[in-house]
């Protein structure tokens, strides 16, 4: 990928949230990410959010301007950004998950899984990436 761009942040849910307004927030935020070619991971747990993005820069710029905005969200802290030349996710637009066991969540856990063997096989040992690996292996650990 030339021009290629990845972020990282960690943020606040304004309230506590159940299910379907988590599923509310991708339904926002999925067809903005693959209008623009963006890819990544929503992890939430107990009001915290790890988000990963990545894709072109002008995709990854303008997803993230829309993100600090968002109403669901405040205190974004941006852990990284980096330039790359491949995409470590690339088929997933916004996967996401509440890290606390259910079922419909415990059904996804082998998408959760098979992102993570993906991230692994790709041997990408960037700050960011390590950041999502981590964060996967804390969420499967919790199902």
């Amino acid at each position: 990928m030339h021009n290629g761009k990845s972020i990282c942040y960690v943020s606040a849910a304004i309230k506590p949230m159940v299910q379907r307004e988590l599923e509310s927030v991708l339904e926002i935020t999925r067809p903005f990410s693959e209008s623009n070619s963006v890819t990544g991971a929503l992890l939430h747990d107990d009001g915290s959010f790890f988000h990963y993005f990545e894709g072109p820069a002008g995709g990854v710029d303008a997803f993230y301007a829309a993100i600090k905005t968002a109403s669901w969200h405040t205190g974004i802290i941006e852990l990284l950004c980096e330039s790359i030349t491949k995409r470590s996710i690339p088929k997933w637009y916004m996967g996401s998950t509440d890290v606390p066991r259910s079922s419909p969540l415990s059904l996804r856990l082998s998408e959760w899984k098979q992102l993570k063997r993906h991230i692994d096989r790709g041997h990408d040992q960037s700050p960011s990436v390590t950041l999502l690996r981590v964060n996967l292996e804390r969420t499967i650990l919790a199902f």
